[in-house]
């Protein structure tokens, strides 16, 4: 059967790229795995009476004991549009064997299609595109913004993955199930592959997917999408290159999602990137509270990167009193560091004071090695107590809410 594939072209080299995936792609057969178009299924206009009746006649045809007007049949389907999807699904529990197998198939061919005309049009690059109904738009261009490099990687993007688009559209379960088995087998298929690597494309949709307020991923599965970024064709791309700006943030916007797991990876990253995005994850660590390393290490980030206004937030902490670190000169303790002191010492930075008027004599943290805020500590509780009371009386002469 003859099968027409739809370019994409935003660019030369990307139309090229758009093409040569298509046209790789396996056409379906019985019992290969379908995505779930359920979701498209229920978005499509009504059908036309005269356009049903064709539809009908059509899919009966896909069983015509002549091979030729099977195909001919299936040829005639594949062009009419996605709003034969609700007929083609009824087709695939069609009593004839034939007419389910090629139901199933063209259900596929018939979504890509309308796929690919949609980010045709979307390439063109309206302000308004009507007719456009593509999964994770609006929530892309509200974080993204809409330009031509915007929209260039986020077709990318569609491309890539365009079934997990499609889940996105889905139930929550189902979306959320469809994020941890792609993150899962990119996981694997990098354990197995050499030289590995993964694509930014998939990278960008998973650092975008992740981010979606509706599904909540573990810890392990926000460290795993994290680590993608390491790898040389998103790092290559955040780089360098017209959509390194749009890339950059993404990044940002998966760092600084809120109310989401992984917070403590993710002000890691930032941290690896010199970013402030990740204020809010820090914010919530805090708030939160548990490991005591962990909470220290979100006091430092807010410390570099946050402002006057989250004081309120770190001198809740001036009560914790769990040692992070302590220093020693072989046997003997020499000095000590309770989360209280990291929270005091990023008090201080945030007022643009001096540490060492505090007693604080160790290294002031980097915005890329946060960990040296734990060796911030004191050589006595006395040393540390002089230390808060100087605090309590710079805050009472300066007013600091």
């Amino acid at each position: 059967m003859n099968r027409c594939v739809l370019a994409i072209s935003f660019a030369l080299c990307l139309a090229m790229s758009a093409t040569l995936l298509l046209a790789d792609e396996e056409p379906a057969t019985e019992g290969a795995p379908q995505p779930d178009t359920e979701a498209v299924v229920d978005a499509v206009a009504e059908i036309d009476q005269e356009r049903l009746q064709r539809c009908r006649e059509l899919i009966e045809q896909l069983g015509h004991p002549e091979y030729a007007r099977r195909e001919e049949a299936e040829d005639a389907l594949a062009e009419m549009g996605i709003d034969i999807l609700p007929e083609l699904k009824k087709a695939e529990k069609h009593h004839d064997l034939e007419i389910q197998i090629r139901a199933s198939r063209l259900t596929y061919e018939v979504w890509q299609r309308d796929l690919d005309r949609q980010l045709t049009a979307f390439l063109n690059f309206p302000k308004e595109t009507n007719d456009i109904s593509l999964s994770g738009w609006d929530r892309f261009k509200s974080s993204m913004g809409d330009s031509k490099s915007s929209r260039q990687l986020f077709a990318s993007m569609q491309l890539k993955e365009r079934e997990l688009f499609l889940k996105s559209s889905g139930s929550d379960a189902g979306f959320r199930d469809a994020v941890v088995d792609r993150v899962t087998r990119v996981q694997t298929e990098l354990r197995t592959r050499r030289p590995a690597k993964v694509s930014y494309e998939t990278t960008a949709a998973l650092l975008f997917l992740a981010a979606d307020e509706r599904i909540d991923l573990s810890d392990q599965m926000m460290a795993i999408v994290g680590s993608l970024i390491r790898y040389d064709d998103f790092r290559s791309k955040m780089a360098s290159g017209n959509q390194a700006p749009q890339m950059k943030k993404l990044l940002g916007y998966w760092l600084s999602v809120p109310d989401k797991q992984g917070k403590y990876y993710r002000i890691s990253i930032a941290t690896q990137q010199k970013s402030g995005a990740a204020i809010q994850p820090a914010l919530e660590l805090i708030e939160q509270g548990g490991n005591p390393s962990q909470i220290s290490y979100a006091c430092a980030y807010v410390g570099m990167h946050g402002g006057k206004q989250h004081l309120p937030r770190l001198r809740r902490l001036f009560d914790q009193k769990n040692v992070i670190y302590t220093s020693r000169k072989g046997d003997k303790v020499v000095a000590t560091t309770q989360i209280r002191d990291v929270a005091l010492m990023s008090s201080i930075l945030l007022t643009k004071q001096n540490m060492k008027n505090y007693g604080f004599h160790g290294t002031v943290p980097r915005t890329t090695s946060l960990y040296l805020a734990r060796r911030n500590g004191f050589e006595s509780e006395a040393q540390r107590n002089v230390a808060f009371k100087k605090w309590d009386a710079w805050l009472e002469k300066n007013d600091e809410k």
